[in-house]
């Protein structure tokens, strides 16, 4: 093979293609080497010199002429140890060195001599000449000259005397040729085909041998891929399965987070509310100040637990921003009323600063808002001992539909170092170590809040002086409640109207919850509105075919039909005057676009449970065309100031409806005692079966009727379970959890709720 490679090297040589020359030496002197040829690897090496040679790279060249040298000189090989010689005496008269010139011509003469090769002896003379010439040793060159011609001449006399012989063999070979030239014309035509077939052959051999080639360099490449892509693969499943593990790990981590959390709020939930128990009971002095204490630290401790959740939560990404109407001047009340003991008690001033430019009512998510400014208002009155803290929110930009809005929370007290403004947004973390031991909590608190403030899409800095006081000031961005109506329709109606009597107005109410269906009919019977009720969308379809109604008020997650289905239904399917019918949704739902998809769904108007009775009596005013309203949003409250008390419930709201009616607030309460843990078993047992839709819905169900009951801490609950099955972003272990939680709320929302049963009766 060794053998083959050089002589394809020697076509391409002829061809005058060097570089494919010089590949196939190499591969013959691969070979060669790998055999033990020794002879072809001198031939290899003297080739690959020689092109080297006509590239004039002569340094290489001569490399590879003293390796063929070596080679012939082991092996003995006189013949080639001459042509080595030669060449690198060739490279070093070149190269003007001149004395390792004659060195190895007049060793290849030596080496000529011995071996009889008269012809190369003669061409070794003319070399030796031309390098003494060079050298002006003229002596020496006209002895070597004369060499040479005595030489030449007797070759020549030697090969005269040859040509002689040879004319005359030939004469007389002529003559027997022409006795024979008939009978060798059909050996001649052999000998042509014969001819013929060798080149076929040869060139059928050489094609072979080239296929082979090709057919190992594909060999080789397919080779190499085929490990490069087994490597490929194991470095994939390595990195597999070490995300694999990592998220193993991570998963373990947060439900052991959760768990331990989960482990510390059910005896804290127990703690606190048999506290708040204790506390409605008639108590001496120092027994109210141990009870307030043990509050005051199961508050604590219940706020340090709440941060780890927080945290767990936005490690696996699990927290969901809602859009809800909401109004920042009671926004800040609320935080007003629920801060203003702890300001109190350190006797430094709170004051909010709001902007007159920022608009009355926007849409935004006002529990994560409140979230964020209680976090950044509880540090500043923590780390205040005198002067002041001010909460406050300035209108940046209002644009189109959009307003942003810079909301800031300054303070007096210890101030941050320069070189802890960065450090201190980080989990577990505080200014020094000694904040930790003198004023508690976990360090999570700015972590959590700089990350809910940028999942929103603003940005929370820090500007501070050590003793001086800080400042931190966060922007976003809200949707601006857009109201249509100008400032003498909305003041037409801004209360409700004693004795009101809108008895001509007749109304279809489609509400599959019953005590959603009592909230309304309280109010719709007040006003002496002709109602009829309908638990599901097609039984409302059934009485829409055969009555006649002013308003239909749809619920949208219902059973089986949903009011958005019935709506479609309704505006497609059913005849005038039921299909033009004023219809007004009502829903507790979240979601962003959900009132959009009402509209779309051909919907009037849209009002968010629970409801505030004049927000609902305008739309039935508006939309059964009793007066001339214009008012066509739902303008109620984002927030509410719930009164201070160690309860879960709140029957505020509740009793605003009730206006003094003490029976439909009992009635609202056996109610709530009676359906919540019927609604809590249908909760559990969609849980059960993992029946994540359903859990979702039924979850919707129960929203509304413990948000009129005020239990904002269940709401919550329920809404996230809502809205993470909606987003599909729920973690089975974490709704399990949250379950438990849902139960115990119930179970302590009851207990408290037979109590003021009692206590009204």
């Amino acid at each position: 093979m060794g053998f083959t490679y050089n002589n394809i090297g020697m076509v391409y040589v002829q061809q005058n293609k060097t570089d494919e020359a010089i590949q196939f030496f190499e591969k013959s002197l691969a070979i060669c080497q790998s055999i033990g040829d020794k002879e072809g690897i001198g031939t290899s090496y003297l080739n690959m010199g020689a092109i080297y040679q006509d590239k004039k790279q002569f340094y290489d060249a001569n490399a590879n002429y003293f390796k063929a040298l070596e080679i012939y000189e082991t092996i003995g090989d006189g013949a080639g140890a001459i042509y080595a010689h030669l060449a690198v005496g060739d490279i070093a008269s070149i190269n003007n060195d001149m004395s390792q010139a004659l060195i190895h011509f007049e060793q290849a003469l030596e080496l000529t001599k011995k071996t009889g090769n008269r012809e190369e002896e003669k061409n070794i003379y003319q070399r030796l000449t031309k390098i003494y010439a060079r050298q002006k040793n003229f002596e020496g060159a006209y002895n070597y000259q004369q060499l040479y011609v005595n030489l030449n001449d007797s070759l020549y006399n030697s090969e005269k005397s040859s040509l002689i012989a040879e004319m005359s063999t030939k004469y007389e070979t002529e003559k027997k040729d022409k006795e024979i030239g008939l009978l060798s014309k059909d050996r001649a035509l052999q000998e042509v085909k014969l001819s013929q077939q060798r080149t076929i052959r040869n060139f059928l051999i050489i094609s072979m041998i080239m296929l082979l080639l090709l057919a190992v360099l594909i060999y080789n490449r397919y080779s190499v891929k085929l490990k490069t892509n087994l490597l490929i693969e194991q470095k994939n499943e390595e990195l597999k399965k070490a995300k694999d593990t990592a998220e193993q790990s991570l998963q373990i981590q947060e439900q052991f987070l959760a768990n331990t959390s989960h482990e510390i709020r059910t005896p804290m939930n127990g703690i606190l509310g048999m506290t708040r128990q204790l506390l409605e009971t008639p108590l001496n002095t120092e027994q109210t100040e141990y009870l307030n204490a043990i509050k005051e630290s199961s508050n604590n401790l219940l706020h340090v637990v709440n941060d780890i959740l927080d945290i767990s939560k936005i490690r696996a990404g699990k927290i969901v921003f809602e859009k809800k109407e909401f109004q920042i001047v009671e926004l800040f009340k609320s935080l007003q009323f629920m801060l203003q003991h702890k300001a109190d008690v350190k006797q430094i001033l709170l004051e909010t600063k709001i902007d007159n430019l920022i608009p009355t009512v926007i849409l935004g998510d006002t529990v994560r808002l409140n979230q964020i400014l209680l976090n950044l208002a509880g540090n500043a009155i923590k780390f205040t001992d005198k002067g002041h803290v001010t909460i406050s929110a300035e209108l940046v930009s209002d644009f189109n539909n959009e307003v942003r809005v810079k909301f800031g929370v300054s303070d007096t007290g210890l101030g941050i170092p320069d070189d802890k403004l960065d450090y201190v947004f980080e989990s577990f973390a505080q200014a020094e170590v000694h904040t930790t031991r003198k004023y508690g909590g976990t360090g999570l608190g700015l972590s959590i809040s700089k990350f809910l403030v940028e999942k929103q899409g603003g940005h929370i800095t820090v500007t501070s002086k050590v003793n001086k006081g800080s400042c931190f000031s966060f922007d976003l961005q809200f949707e601006k409640v857009d109201f249509n109506l100008s400032t003498a329709s909305m003041s037409q109606i801004t209360k409700i109207p004693e004795g009101v009597n809108l008895s001509k107005i007749k109304v279809l109410l489609v509400e599959d919850n019953i005590i959603n269906q009592r909230v309304a009919l309280f109010e719709l019977n007040k006003w002496k509105v002709s109602t009829d009720v309908s638990e599901d969308a097609l039984a409302a379809i059934e009485k829409l075919k055969t009555n006649e109604y002013t308003i239909i008020l749809m619920d949208i997650s219902m059973p089986g039909m949903d009011g958005i289905e019935a709506t479609k239904y309704i505006r497609n399917q059913l005849t005038e005057p039921s299909k033009s019918t004023p219809i007004i949704a009502m829903t507790a739902s979240a979601v962003s676009g959900e009132k959009e998809r009402c509209f779309e769904a051909g919907m009037n108007d849209y009002i968010s449970k629970p409801f505030i009775p004049l927000t609902f009596y305008k739309k039935i005013v508006k939309w059964s065309g009793y007066e001339d309203v214009n008012d066509s949003n739902d303008i109620e409250s984002g927030i509410s100031v719930r009164t201070k008390s160690n309860k879960l419930i709140d029957l505020m709201m509740i009793r605003e409806r009730a206006s003094g009616d003490v029976e439909y607030v009992k009635d609202m309460i056996k109610m709530f005692i009676d359906l919540m843990p019927e609604y809590y078993n249908e909760l559990k047992s969609y849980h059960d079966i993992k029946n994540w839709e359903e859990l979702g819905k039924q979850a919707h169900k129960m929203k509304t009727p413990v948000a009129y009951f005020g239990v904002e801490e269940l709401r919550e609950l329920l809404s996230s379970i809502e809205l993470q099955i909606l987003n599909e972003t729920f973690n089975e272990i974490d709704i399990q959890q949250r379950m438990v939680t849902i139960n115990e709320l119930i179970i302590n929302s009851i207990i408290e709720l037979n109590i003021e049963l009692d206590r009204i009766s």
